[in-house]
């Protein structure tokens, strides 16, 4: 008799997933979306704070007394883009991280993504592939100071 063993991976077993505990806002427009990613990022460990729009997301910030480690924006949001609620927040939460996130490429050329402490990541995306981007923004080691820099456009003055 021989003993036949696979060689095949076993897809029934889940693969582990990148995860956390650190408080991320997230902020979209589209509401079923919002609550899917909600899920999600609470699925992986993740504090999850939500807003419809950016004026929404600057009050839940000014008002949330603990860390924001990571901002979860949507380019396209009404009233206010991504990128200019990325520029307000971090006026006063300079260390948080930012994830950009469209479905809309023509948004993503004309915004100023990626810079230093940022990063994209494109719509419809996987919960693997949204844990790994967060894990990987949140871990990355560069100065964090450099996020507002960058955003605010202060990054490339000459040091006194």
């Amino acid at each position: 008799m021989f003993e036949v063993k696979s060689e095949i991976p076993d897809e029934s077993v889940p693969q582990k997933i990148a995860s956390g505990s650190e408080t991320i806002l997230l902020v979209d427009d589209t509401a079923p979306l919002r609550a899917i990613t909600r899920e999600l990022l609470e699925g992986c460990g993740y504090t999850v704070l939500e807003a419809e729009d950016g004026e929404h997301a600057l009050q839940i910030s000014n008002h949330y007394q603990a860390e924001i480690s990571l901002l979860m924006t949507d380019l396209g949001l009404p009233k206010m883009s991504g990128v200019e609620l990325a520029k307000s927040l971090l006026e006063k939460r300079s260390t948080t991280r930012v994830l950009y996130v469209s479905g809309d490429a023509d948004e993503v050329m004309d915004s100023r993504v990626p810079e230093p402490g940022t990063a994209f990541l494109q719509k419809p995306f996987t919960q693997e592939a949204l844990a790994q981007k967060v894990r990987d923004l949140l871990d990355r080691t560069e100065d964090r100071s450099q996020v507002r820099e960058g955003l605010l456009g202060r990054g490339s003055e000459p040091a006194a």
